[in-house]
Protein backbone atom coordinates (compact mmCIF):
# COMPACT_ATOMS: atom_id res chain seq x y z
CA UNK A 1 0.00 0.00 0.00
CA UNK A 2 2.37 3.33 -1.03
CA UNK A 3 1.57 6.53 -0.80
CA UNK A 4 0.09 8.58 -4.04
CA UNK A 5 3.48 9.42 -5.57
CA UNK A 6 7.55 10.01 -4.87
CA UNK A 7 6.82 13.53 -3.34
CA UNK A 8 4.03 12.62 -1.52
CA UNK A 9 5.56 10.37 0.57
CA UNK A 10 8.47 12.53 0.56
CA UNK A 11 6.46 15.20 2.16
CA UNK A 12 4.62 13.24 4.35
CA UNK A 13 7.98 11.33 5.78
CA UNK A 14 9.57 14.98 6.20
CA UNK A 15 6.30 16.20 8.59
CA UNK A 16 5.54 12.90 10.03
CA UNK A 17 8.61 10.54 9.88
CA UNK A 18 10.15 11.75 13.27
CA UNK A 19 6.94 11.10 15.03
CA UNK A 20 7.82 7.19 14.76
CA UNK A 21 11.32 7.82 14.83
CA UNK A 22 11.09 6.27 10.91
CA UNK A 23 14.69 6.82 9.94
CA UNK A 24 14.02 7.08 5.73
CA UNK A 25 11.19 7.62 3.57
CA UNK A 26 10.95 3.65 3.05
CA UNK A 27 10.92 3.08 6.29
CA UNK A 28 7.88 5.40 7.29
CA UNK A 29 6.22 3.70 4.28
CA UNK A 30 6.46 0.37 5.48
CA UNK A 31 5.34 1.55 8.97
CA UNK A 32 2.29 3.34 7.33
CA UNK A 33 1.71 -0.40 5.22
CA UNK A 34 1.30 -2.22 8.22
CA UNK A 35 -0.91 0.13 10.33
CA UNK A 36 -3.41 0.45 7.28
CA UNK A 37 -3.10 -3.35 6.92
CA UNK A 38 -3.51 -4.85 10.49
CA UNK A 39 -6.22 -6.83 11.74
CA UNK A 40 -8.52 -5.00 13.92
CA UNK A 41 -8.26 -5.14 17.20
CA UNK A 42 -9.79 -3.45 20.87
CA UNK A 43 -7.69 -0.37 20.29
CA UNK A 44 -8.36 0.18 16.40
CA UNK A 45 -11.25 2.55 15.08
CA UNK A 46 -11.98 2.77 11.69
CA UNK A 47 -14.58 3.87 8.76
CA UNK A 48 -15.41 4.67 5.60
CA UNK A 49 -15.79 8.42 4.22
CA UNK A 50 -18.80 8.06 1.93
CA UNK A 51 -18.28 11.11 0.18
CA UNK A 52 -15.33 11.79 -2.10
CA UNK A 53 -12.67 8.98 -2.76
CA UNK A 54 -14.13 6.65 0.07
CA UNK A 55 -11.58 6.91 2.33
CA UNK A 56 -10.93 4.38 4.95
CA UNK A 57 -9.65 6.36 7.84
CA UNK A 58 -8.12 4.09 11.09
CA UNK A 59 -6.88 5.45 14.50
CA UNK A 60 -4.99 3.50 17.08
CA UNK A 61 -7.14 5.41 20.23
CA UNK A 62 -3.87 3.83 22.48
CA UNK A 63 -0.98 5.09 20.93
CA UNK A 64 -2.40 8.15 18.22
CA UNK A 65 -1.50 6.37 15.39
CA UNK A 66 -3.84 7.85 12.18
CA UNK A 67 -3.95 7.04 8.89
CA UNK A 68 -6.13 7.31 6.12
CA UNK A 69 -6.07 5.27 2.32
CA UNK A 70 -7.90 5.70 -0.06
CA UNK A 71 -8.94 3.95 -3.70
CA UNK A 72 -7.12 0.86 -3.73
CA UNK A 73 -5.44 1.18 -0.44
CA UNK A 74 -3.47 4.21 -1.62
CA UNK A 75 -2.34 5.62 1.56
CA UNK A 76 -3.13 9.44 2.03
CA UNK A 77 -1.50 10.03 5.73
CA UNK A 78 -0.04 8.90 8.51
CA UNK A 79 0.89 10.72 11.06
CA UNK A 80 0.15 10.22 15.19
CA UNK A 81 -2.97 12.31 17.18
CA UNK A 82 -2.17 13.51 20.97
CA UNK A 83 -4.57 12.33 23.57
CA UNK A 84 -5.62 15.76 24.09
CA UNK A 85 -6.77 15.82 20.55
CA UNK A 86 -8.74 12.49 20.47
CA UNK A 87 -10.26 13.21 24.20
CA UNK A 88 -11.72 16.66 23.01
CA UNK A 89 -13.18 15.00 19.92
CA UNK A 90 -14.94 12.97 22.00
CA UNK A 91 -12.38 9.66 22.34
CA UNK A 92 -11.48 7.61 19.75
CA UNK A 93 -14.65 6.68 18.49
CA UNK A 94 -16.08 10.16 18.23
CA UNK A 95 -12.29 11.24 16.47
CA UNK A 96 -13.02 8.78 13.80
CA UNK A 97 -16.86 9.72 13.42
CA UNK A 98 -16.09 13.05 12.91
CA UNK A 99 -13.10 12.38 10.59
CA UNK A 100 -15.77 10.36 8.68
CA UNK A 101 -18.21 13.07 8.40
CA UNK A 102 -15.82 15.32 6.76
CA UNK A 103 -16.96 16.33 3.27
CA UNK A 104 -13.52 15.67 1.02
Amino acid sequence: MPFASAYKLASHFVAHGHEFGAANEIEYERMADMFMSQPMHPDLYECIRLTGMGDRIRLDGAIGYYGVAYGTLTIRTFHTKTQYQIAHAGGPQGYVNRKCAEIR
